[in-house]
């Protein structure tokens, strides 16, 4: 065992060699105590092998035996009376994220004298389906020994590691896709929740320690994202809006107000491109009911809380014989007028992200969100508007996107979030809007509009 320690504690050095590194979860001493959790016969202790601490996983042979670890979260502002795991995020904003690390790594020993196969599941926001507590979703693997019959209790990624007999390191690439267990969806790594390790259907023990994140490059970890026009002093945050009345958060008069882009001038030199693709999905809609498999009747978007009611909307651009390579883009927007008015103080704030091209939709196969694409970049994200301006448009600065170069198709998903001044009661003053989709008026329809140099 001397051997075992002395390969990880060099190749434990060696890792701070790399441009950035960031510890996962590691044991220091065999009398801490593991906040691993375990189902289907499976353990986790920290055990010491040769004055070095491990933790020690052991496996049945049961098809779920696993051992999972939630990633502990920042301490964001709640609403409600508790401060609790289940309770909003204020602006759900995007924690833990992979986004830009090249591998996941960590350090193994197989006490055995033959290869062990492991599955690593990686949890996204998108994984934990329609329950907002991840043991919703282990309650069900409990009891399933047959073949999984819902579909959103397969919406983990899942990498198959085989560890050699011995000490070794174990790497999971990221610059790779992790597609979950149905391989139906792309895991999105701009905001991982938790990690596990499955057995493989037999008995099996391995110690692992120092699960790490590495990459060559040293903004990994943060998720791509515009150079934001105002900062609110208090919270020293950013959003892309100069003409919210509102800070989205602290819940104050905007910091900056240029203007008012309620009535957008559609002019005669600029091009509008109505969206090819529209599509609205979420884990469950109002009342609760399961929506993972089913599209919103609406276009639109929605939260109120990381379970209950969140909907997210996909729109999608034909761009090809529209704009020629070596085109100049002066200004581009992505315009929605609002369908009715939402009946509450406040509309949310909205996020605006890029979509990877290739994951455009075929418009054939509908986007729900069990198979809804992974989130690209951040490239808008509003203040506060009130609810009662209604009738109105809201125009979203893509300019600097549109600008990398001529695409193909254009692609966004617009997600939905609770700002300051919402987030005390947010269902009663303004958690969700719905967009007008231009059945009876062409001219409302979601569009993307450019005006070139």
């Amino acid at each position: 065992m001397k051997k075992i320690l002395c390969f990880f504690l060099i190749t434990a050095a060696a890792c701070f060699s790399s441009a950035k590194t960031f510890e996962l979860k590691s044991v220091k001493a065999a009398t801490e105590s593991t906040d691993f959790k375990c189902m289907k016969g499976a353990s986790c202790v920290i055990e010491e092998q040769d004055k070095a601490a491990w933790l020690k996983l052991s496996f049945s042979e049961k098809k779920y035996s696993l051992a999972y670890y939630y990633i502990p979260r920042s301490d964001f502002e709640y609403y409600g009376e508790k401060k609790t795991g289940s309770a909003l995020i204020n602006m759900a904003a995007p924690e833990n994220i992979w986004t830009g690390y090249d591998s996941l790594n960590f350090y193994y020993i197989n006490p055995s004298k033959q290869n062990i196969l492991v599955k690593f599941w990686v949890l996204d926001r998108g994984s934990i389906a329609s329950f907002c507590d991840f043991n919703e979703m282990m309650k069900v693997l409990l009891t399933a020994e047959t073949p999984d019959a819902d579909p959103k209790y397969l919406q983990m990624g899942e990498v198959a590691v085989t560890l050699k007999p011995g000490a070794g390191k174990a790497s999971i690439k990221l610059t790779e896709d992790i597609l979950t267990v149905d391989k139906r969806r792309v895991i999105d790594l701009s905001d991982v929740r938790a990690i596990a390790f499955r057995g493989n259907g037999k008995e099996d023990t391995l110690y692992v320690n120092n699960l790490r994140l590495e990459g060559a490059s040293a903004s990994a970890g943060s998720f791509p994202g515009p150079v934001f026009q105002v900062i609110c002093p208090k919270t020293g945050r950013g959003y892309s809006d100069a003409f919210a009345p509102l800070c989205p958060f602290c819940g104050e008069k905007s910091h900056k107000i240029d203007g008012s882009n309620k009535d957008p001038v559609f002019s005669s030199k600029g091009l509008r491109i109505n969206a090819e693709v529209s599509e609205s999905y979420g884990p469950r809609g109002g009342g609760g009911n399961d929506q993972t498999e089913k599209q919103n009747e609406a276009i639109g978007v929605a939260h109120y809380d990381d379970g209950f009611w969140e909907y997210r909307c996909l729109l999608q651009f034909k761009l090809a014989g529209k704009l020629i390579p070596g085109t100049k883009i002066k200004k581009a927007e992505l315009r929605l007028s609002v369908k009715a008015a939402v009946g509450k103080p406040f509309y949310p704030v909205f996020q605006i992200y890029s979509v990877p091209e290739r994951f455009k939709s075929d418009g054939k196969n509908k986007t729900v969100w069990n198979n809804q694409p992974p989130a690209d970049k951040l490239l808008f994200v509003s203040g506060v508007y009130e609810g009662a301006d209604f009738p109105r448009w809201f125009c979203f600065d893509v300019t600097d996107y549109m600008k990398e170069k001529i695409r193909q198709n254009a692609v966004f998903q617009l997600r939905a979030a609770i700002s300051a001044s919402t987030y005390t009661s947010p269902h009663p003053l303004g958690h969700y809007t719905n967009f007008d989709e231009g059945s009876a008026d062409a001219s409302k329809k979601p569009c993307l509009y450019i005006e070139t140099e």
